[in-house]
C-alpha cells in the first residue's frame, strides 16, 4: 500500500485554499473560501440531516471556512499511478457517476464538487471514493465533466497486459455525446461493465439533467411548484420509467426495490442464502464513520456505558439510556427511551417509548448525535 499518513500539504484552487492532513488513515482538510464566496446554509444542514456516501460531510466553521472529515489515506492521483485492472479503474468511474446522482438528487449544484484528482482521496481498504464537495451559494467555477472523464483515463496506470481499450472506449464514447446526463453516464456502465453494481451499491437514480446546465436544478424547481408535497416520489417514479426504458435495450434483468434497482447476474445461477449465518443491519455515526453491528433483538444506545450496548462517549447531550434498536421478524424500530433531548428520524421528532419502524439509509440523531441506519 501507499502510506501518506502523518503528512500535511497545501493546495490552492481559483476559488478555494485547502490544507490537507493526513493521520491514523484519517483525512482532514481544512478550506478557506475567497472573499467573493460564502456558504449556503442549506446545503449544510442536508450534509447534517443524512450520511451521504462518497462525498465528504462539512463542517462549517464562520461563514468562509470549512472543515471535513473522511477515512482515507491516499490522494486519487496516488492510486490512479499505482496499476489499476479495469475492474479497479469502473469501481473509480462508477463512484463517481453514483456521486453525480447524489448532487442531482439533493439538489446540489454539480459546479460545487471538487474534480482535482489532487484532492480527492481513496480509501485503500476499504476501497471508497471520498469527494468533497463545498457548499457555495454563488460558486464561480464551472467543472466540465468530460474533462475530468478524460483526466482519469489519461492518468490511470493498467497493470502489465491489461488491455487498454476499455479507456479508449469510453474516452470516444464520451467525445462523441453532445450532452451528458447522469442517466448517460449510469447507463454506459450498465452496458459495458454491469458486473461493478454487485460491488458498489447503487443509489436511487434522480431526474436527469445535462451534466453542462447551471443554476436551479429540476428538483429545486419542482419543490417551489409543489410546495414540497409529494414532490420526491413524483421525481422518483419518472426518473425510474426514464431509466428503466433505457436498460431494456441492454437485455439485462433488473429487480427493483426500496434502493432503486440492482442487477441480477443470470449466468452464475441462484445462490441460496445460508439461513444459520446471521445478517446483522448496522449504524454509521457520521461524526466518526464508525460502523456498529446491532447483533441482538433489543439494542441499547446511550452515554451510560455501564447499560447500553452502544456507548456515546463525549457527548452530554444524549442521555444515559437515550434510544434502543429493535429487530422483530425482518422489521426494525427505533424506540425512545424517554431521553432529554430526544430522538429524530430523517429529522423528524418521534413520540417516547412508542417503537416507530426505521429503514435502510434512514437518518437517526440521538439529541444531537447523528447516525445512518443500514440493513445490508
Amino acid at each position: 500500500m501507499i502510506n501518506l499518513s502523518d503528512r500535511q500539504d497545501k493546495i490552492n484552487t481559483s476559488f478555494t485554499k485547502f490544507k490537507v492532513s493526513f493521520k491514523d488513515s484519517q483525512i482532514i482538510i481544512k478550506s478557506k473560501l475567497n472573499q467573493n464566496n460564502c456558504i449556503n446554509q442549506k446545503e449544510i444542514d442536508v450534509f447534517n440531516s443524512k450520511f451521504i456516501r462518497g462525498l465528504m460531510r462539512p463542517k462549517a466553521d464562520g461563514s468562509r471556512k470549512i472543515e471535513y472529515l473522511a477515512p482515507g489515506d491516499i490522494r486519487l492521483s496516488e492510486y490512479l499511478k499505482s496499476g489499476l485492472s479495469k475492474n479497479d479503474f469502473f469501481a473509480v468511474f462508477t463512484q463517481f457517476v453514483e456521486c453525480l446522482k447524489k448532487i442531482e438528487w439533493n439538489g446540489f449544484n454539480f459546479n460545487n464538487i471538487v474534480l482535482d484528482t489532487e484532492l480527492i482521496f481513496f480509501n485503500q481498504v476499504t476501497k471508497e471514493v471520498q469527494f468533497i464537495y463545498q457548499p457555495i451559494a454563488n460558486p464561480q467555477n464551472s467543472n466540465n465533466i468530460y474533462v475530468f472523464i478524460y483526466e482519469l483515463a489519461n492518468q490511470a496506470v493498467l497493470k502489465v497486459n491489461e488491455d487498454a481499450d476499455f479507456l479508449n472506449h469510453l474516452v470516444n464514447t464520451i467525445r462523441s455525446q453532445p450532452t451528458l446526463s447522469t442517466v448517460a453516464l449510469e447507463n454506459y456502465i450498465v452496458k459495458y461493465y454491469p458486473i461493478i453494481y454487485k460491488q458498489i451499491k447503487r443509489s436511487k437514480p434522480g431526474e436527469s439533467q445535462s451534466l453542462k446546465q447551471t443554476g436551479r436544478t429540476y428538483f429545486e424547481k419542482k419543490y417551489d411548484e409543489t410546495g414540497g408535497k409529494d414532490f420526491e416520489e413524483q421525481a422518483k417514479n419518472e426518473s425510474l420509467d426514464l431509466l428503466n426504458d433505457d436498460l431494456e435495450a441492454t437485455g439485462l434483468l433488473i429487480e427493483e426495490d426500496e434502493e432503486g434497482t440492482a442487477l441480477l447476474d443470470e449466468s452464475e445461477g441462484t445462490a441460496l442464502l445460508d439461513n444459520n449465518e446471521p445478517v446483522y443491519p448496522y449504524l454509521i455515526r457520521l461524526n466518526t464513520y464508525e460502523k456498529i453491528q446491532i447483533n441482538k433483538p433489543v439494542f441499547r444506545i446511550g452515554k451510560e456505558k455501564s447499560y447500553v450496548d452502544y456507548f456515546i462517549m463525549n457527548n452530554n447531550a444524549v442521555s444515559r439510556i437515550h434510544a434502543d434498536i429493535i429487530i422483530d421478524s425482518n422489521h426494525y424500530f427505533v424506540k425512545d427511551n424517554n431521553s432529554t433531548n430526544h430522538t429524530f428520524i430523517n429529522g423528524t421528532m418521534i413520540a417516547r417509548d412508542k417503537n416507530v419502524e426505521i429503514f435502510d439509509g434512514d437518518a437517526l440523531m440521538f439529541a444531537n448525535e447523528p447516525f445512518e441506519f443500514h440493513i445490508k
